[in-house]
Order: C-alpha cells, then structure tokens, then sequence
C-alpha cells in the first residue's frame, strides 16, 4: 500500500549512507523524547520538503525488516523492532506489523522527514 506525503520529508539514507542519529533523549535534555507519544520534536531538523512514503504491512516485522536491512547493504538488526524504515532516492519505506499503533507508524514516519535510521 502506497501513501504519498507531501511536506517536509527529510532523509534517512542516502545513496544507502546512514546519516546522523536522532537525539532519542528524554524531554528535560532538551530533545525529542521517542518514548513519550506525545513528545514535542523540532521541525526544523526536516531535510527535504517533498518526498514519497511507501508503507508495507507484513506478518513478521522483524523478519521482514532484517530482510530489507540486508538487501540495502545493511548489517540487519540486533535488536528486536516495533517496524522500521529505509530511505532510498526520493521515497521512505516504513515496516510496521498488520495491526500497529499510531505511536510506531509516527516514529517510522518522523525518521523520513528528519533520518537519523537506528
């Protein structure tokens, strides 16, 4: 299933090169704080304005997404994942389980406008 976002999409990998981490650190450091849903991030770090997400739906997360870690060059993950994502050209790829929450679907999702994979 495609879902086309137009807006600020910034880049998670390109040309297959990671780029920076996000700073996954709680709200009293001063930066987006990734366990909290309801966390306030800053939409300046946005890299790109236009962009396309792609959002596959799949039984086995972490099956699938080891898979397409490893077809794009990666090392795979040695960690067990909610979903995940990939940036390839102009287009985001976002994994997430059939039945997912809003709160993994956003996080994938602000990994493609501001990168920082993990």
């Amino acid at each position: 299933m495609k879902l086309a976002i137009i807006g600020a999409v910034a880049v998670g990998m390109l040309l297959g090169t990671q780029l920076p981490k996000l700073e996954h650190q709680h709200e009293g450091q001063g930066a987006f704080n990734y366990t909290d849903p309801n966390a306030k991030f800053n939409t300046n770090k946005n890299l790109v304005n236009h962009s396309t997400v792609v959002w596959k739906t799949v039984d086995n997360v972490q099956t699938s997404c080891h898979a397409e870690s490893i077809k794009r060059g990666n090392k795979g993950f040695g960690y067990v994942l909610e979903a995940c994502s990939f940036w390839d050209a102009n287009q985001c790829t976002i994994i997430t389980a059939k039945k997912t929450s809003i709160h993994a679907l956003g996080h994938e999702t602000l990994h493609c406008f501001q990168g920082a994979f993990h």
